[in-house]
């Protein structure tokens, strides 16, 4: 097949490149940077960019061991690394040192609850996205009574590169009904230019579309200043982003190359995605795209893929989160995947890829 030619996958043009995207590194894992910080098993991992020029990256559920369960049990953390050159990328990224030190503490207290929930109340918190505006760092997690489960939403924020971290209160706070759900998992961009910054949520149970918002920036604590995108900016339900029946679940929205560029899992078809586009108000169904991976049913035994994987699968795969420093043609992603066919619970882990997301200027 000519490298540019243009596929159908699912009724979504996306333009063939040879090869559209490769393995780069596992970034926990055994072997791995993330273990001299006591992270063993892990998710997640969304990127983000820090005021000193670092790059942070916040993971989910992590334990000690090489495998989800078992001790050690936090969520969020954060590894943070100074690969933020392409030629750095390109090698695969390393952790030079984590929040809490040696061993990468939970981000704030809590206790990890479970039935009959006589502690918080709560199982785990699992981050959504982070941004950094004029030097401080926020954080949108989602509460969970069980996985899927969110009981509400929150946002913290930071000025010291995440080692600490306030709750920003009440006006940045909404039950996980909010919107019928569609509001608990979510990315966001600053857009400089316009002083906005753009959110895409959908539900966190892989069953919704996706809906657009804006904020200016210096509201962006006061959730009631969300203003959904509805053909224009109007206080009317948020129109859905992607074709009927289309389902997503971890989504990364940023600005690559003066292009507005959004990954995202999407669960109806099990693959990961990229759109590029001028602005976040585009037609997104008509945005260009293209794959990054594919899931796949597990290799005998179950394992990930080797370095310099070219297949373009991966089982059980989710995530996709883009690195800063990325271009359109090395667009570097954070992808999981984690075995829950067996009692190992394991590969559990977050993986580097290298996708080629360039296409018409």
């Amino acid at each position: 097949m000519p490298n540019n030619e243009v596929v159908t996958d699912r009724g979504i043009k996306t333009a063939q490149v040879a090869p559209p995207t490769v393995k780069v590194a596992d970034l926990t894992g055994p072997g791995s940077s993330a273990e001299k910080f006591g992270v063993g098993g892990t998710d997640l991992g969304i990127a983000v960019a820090l005021a000193d020029g670092s790059t942070g990256f916040i993971f989910g559920d992590t334990f000690d061991e090489c495998r989800a369960g078992g001790p050690g049990w936090r969520s969020p953390v954060m590894l943070r690394s100074d690969d933020t050159s392409l030629p750095s990328l390109n090698d695969g990224i390393t952790f030079d040192d984590a929040v809490g030190g040696d061993y990468a503490r939970q981000l704030w207290d809590y206790q990890h609850d479970a039935p009959p929930w006589k502690g918080s109340g709560y199982s785990t918190v699992l981050p959504a996205d982070a941004i950094t505006i004029d030097g401080r760092l926020y954080l949108f997690a989602m509460v969970n009574r069980g996985l899927h489960n969110v009981l509400w939403t929150e946002i913290n924020y930071s000025d010291d590169r995440g080692e600490t971290w306030h709750d920003a209160g009440p006006d940045a706070r909404r039950l996980g009904s909010h919107i019928d759900g569609r509001q608990q998992l979510i990315t966001w961009e600053h857009d400089p230019d316009s002083g906005s910054v753009y959110v895409i949520a959908s539900a966190f149970n892989r069953c919704e579309n996706a809906y657009l918002y804006r904020v200016k920036a210096a509201d962006l604590l006061d959730r009631s200043a969300w203003h959904p995108w509805t053909g224009g900016w109007f206080n009317n339900d948020p129109m859905p982003l992607l074709p009927a029946g289309t389902t997503v679940g971890e989504m990364s929205l940023r600005r690559v190359q003066n292009r507005w560029v959004f990954s995202y899992f999407e669960s109806s078809s099990g693959t990961i995605r990229v759109k590029v586009l001028n602005h976040p108000t585009d037609d997104f169904q008509a945005a260009h795209t293209t794959t990054v991976l594919r899931n796949t049913s597990w290799p005998s035994p179950r394992c990930s893929p080797p370095d310099g994987c070219t297949t373009g699968a991966l089982s059980q795969l989710y995530g996709g989160y883009i690195v800063p420093g990325s271009t359109l043609r090395n667009l570097h992603l954070v992808v999981s995947h984690w075995n829950t066919t067996d009692e190992s619970n394991w590969p559990y882990r977050a993986m580097q890829y290298r996708h080629n997301a360039s296409g018409p200027v």
